[in-house]
């Protein structure tokens, strides 16, 4: 029996089963992460596990390291980090004992890739070699502060102050790693925005894991009070902040309308500020929740005001996946990205939030489409299981990037304040000179590659006559042959729902019409459908083998080339049908065309051969995305398709991979 690959996981809370936040997205994922690799686990604990917290962890960890997190040592790391002009959050988690072994695990050899969580880990990257990493931000703390400074005076001079140290620590995380993650689109597009040279980050969403309500779905409780709940940790901030905004400004309107309803806030609270929210606005607090979904369940109407915070609200999800609607503000909904008015009602001020509220209870149409449409949304759209499977892609997609395709990595660095006026200057104008270098290079490349192309065609007009004359002999039918392919996709993927008809009739890319040389005999598919062709395939003609391994039947893709199709070097070029099937089967698959245009021949068409399974297609997907990375920069871009064009004379030559 195969064994399965090494993972260095790095996290910084033990991913204990049942807690909520950024460790129950930590605890999904790594579930479905050891069922493809062997896990050393990693974290920081601010007290003992317990027998069966260990027990539990085990299940998912061929090797748990625990480390103590002392409060007292996480203040002094983080006002020693606040004095050397680092983010305090780095330093509060900051733990030289843990950097070391993992230092020594990654001397020791062995691991395929490591996984690390959140950018408070800042420091990491220097202590795991040449190894690969793939970094789950989660959350842009950066925007998170960001959001916190509104709230002004000397709190908000301090969050500023954080904000900025920590857009540093992150971009200095995202220079070494392979793969960034963020689990929200708003927080990917601030993180790209930090460091725009290097764009290879994907948004893998939270999953939801809440067993489905049984009984009717969308219909309020008639005849008794109507319940309202707010449910997560009420002692981070972002929380604390929306309860205590609702508590002050929402929840004071609905009762004088009805006094009877109820607002219960569900989850962990110690502090006492929000605490006093029961005497002062008559909130029920429950404490901590063993299985939120009841809460939710039992309530009319789940509320996410955030007026601050970033990244995915669960308890959104958590509220859609048993039936209750939602209201929330645009912040509570940003990472999510409901459409309004079907699968959640939106607002922000105080009076239309109360308007929201009141619509649903006294709407019963209104009410069961929103918690109908929220239910679909997370069946659809929010399952760990398609989280797990992108993140395996991405780990996989890392491995390759760090083990030599990738050239240079990029490590630019921002000139530092012991550098002298003189030293920047200078490093200004040879970072320019670099640039204009590669706009050269690769400005001289595409005359190069459209001088071939023209010439290409050119032969292959000169040549068709004898083309004609052999085909007509050995396989009578039509000289050319014409197929619907799929090409470049100009869409973000990750960005707003408005559009979600044009989504859901994806076809992955832009058709356009390819022409190839016919070397299969006439309606070669009319019986089987698209199918891949396979080794001595017998749809292939006599003649069409002698095209195809000498790659002559590639020759009219010289004219889609031309009319802006194709180019000559990018990913292959799929068929509509099969391109379908294959989004459904390998996540990931349709990132292969987004902002490229397919090619003659590429890096996958060199090393990965023909598709002939599921299998060789993921190997091959990992190639185009391989390809992707090199494409953001000129020389990098130049490079790469050198190698390519390179590789492919002795493929055509001695006719690898030919069938």
């Amino acid at each position: 029996m195969n064994r399965k690959p090494r993972l260095l996981v790095v996290t910084p809370r033990p991913p204990i089963r049942g807690v909520l936040g950024d460790t129950l997205r930590s605890r999904f994922l790594l579930d479905g992460l050891a069922e493809h690799y062997e896990l050393t686990i990693l974290t920081l604990a601010a007290k003992p596990l317990t027998a069966e917290e260990r027990t539990d962890l085990e299940l998912i960890a061929t090797e748990l390291i625990v480390y103590p997190r002392n409060r007292i040592k996480s203040a002094i790391g983080a006002l020693a980090h606040l004095a050397a002009g680092k983010a305090a959050q780095v330093g509060w988690l900051h733990s030289p004992t843990l950097l070391r072994e993992v230092e020594q695990l990654v001397v020791g050899g062995g691991y395929a890739a490591a996984f690390v969580q959140l950018a408070r880990f800042s420091g990491i990257e220097r202590v795991l070699g040449d190894l690969p990493l793939v970094l789950d931000f989660v959350d842009a703390l950066s925007l998170q502060w960001e959001r916190r400074a509104e709230r002004g005076g000397l709190a908000g001079v301090f969050d500023r102050l954080e904000a900025a140290r920590m857009r540093q620590a992150e971009r200095d995380l995202m220079r070494r790693a392979e793969v960034s993650i963020a689990a929200a689109p708003d927080d990917g597009r601030h993180l790209m925005r930090l460091l725009p040279e290097r764009i290879d980050l994907r948004v893998i969403r939270n999953g939801v894991s809440l067993p489905e309500r049984e009984g009717d779905i969308g219909t309020a409780a008639r005849g008794k009070a109507p319940v309202l709940v707010f449910s997560g940790n009420l002692d981070y901030f972002p929380n604390a902040h929306a309860l205590r905004w609702f508590s002050a400004e929402v929840l004071p309107l609905l009762k004088k309308r009805r006094p009877d309803l109820r607002f219960l806030a569900a989850g962990k609270v110690t502090s006492e500020e929000v605490q006093a929210l029961a005497q002062s606005h008559g909130v029920e607090f429950t404490g901590f929740v063993p299985d939120m979904g009841e809460v939710l369940a039992d309530a009319d109407i789940a509320i996410a005001t955030m007026q601050s915070g970033a990244g995915i609200q669960n308890k959104v999800l958590e509220a859609m996946a048993v039936g209750t609607p939602v209201v929330a503000t645009r912040l509570g909904n940003a990472g999510i990205q409901a459409v309004h008015g079907r699968e959640i009602l939106i607002a922000s001020a105080p009076d239309r939030v109360a308007a929201r509220i009141e619509s649903l209870l006294d709407n019963p149409e209104l009410y069961g489409t929103i918690a109908r449409g929220g239910l679909d949304l997370v069946n659809r759209d929010y399952r760990w299981r398609a989280s797990v499977d992108r993140l395996v892609l991405a780990i996989d997609e890392a491995v390759v990037l760090r083990s030599g395709e990738r050239n240079e990595m990029i490590a630019e660095s921002e000139p530092t304040r012991s550098r002298s006026r003189f030293v920047t200057v200078m490093s200004g104008v040879l970072g320019k000179a670099l640039r204009s270098l590669d706009e050269l290079l690769f400005t001289g490349l595409r005359k190069l590659l459209l001088v071939c192309v023209v010439g290409g065609l050119l032969l292959s007009i000169l040549a068709l006559p004898l083309v004609a004359l052999a085909m007509s002999l050995l396989s009578p039918g039509p000289l050319f042959y014409s197929q619907e392919r799929v090409g470049e996709d100009r869409r973000n993927r990750d960005t707003n729902r408005e559009g979600e008809e044009r989504r859901l009739t994806n076809l992955g890319g832009r058709p356009f019409t390819i022409w190839k040389l016919r070397s299969m005999i006439v309606d070669s598919e009319r019986s089987s459908g698209p199918v891949w062709a396979t080794r001595d395939d017998p749809r292939i003609t006599p003649f069409g083998s002698f095209l195809r391994k000498l790659r002559l039947d590639e020759l009219p893709q010289l004219w889609n080339i031309l009319r802006g199709d194709m180019n000559l070097i990018g990913p292959r070029p799929e068929r509509s049908a099969i391109v379908r099937d294959l989004m459904r089967e390998i996540p990931g698959y349709n990132r292969r065309m987004t902002g490229i245009k397919p090619g003659v021949t590429g890096l996958a068409q060199v090393r990965g051969g023909y598709d002939n399974s599921l299998k060789s297609v993921r190997a091959k997907l990992l190639y185009d995305l391989a390809y992707k990375a090199h494409t953001i920069r000129a020389r990098e871009h130049f490079l790469m398709d050198l190698r390519v064009l390179l590789a492919t004379v002795p493929t055509v030559l001695f006719r690898k991979g030919a069938r």
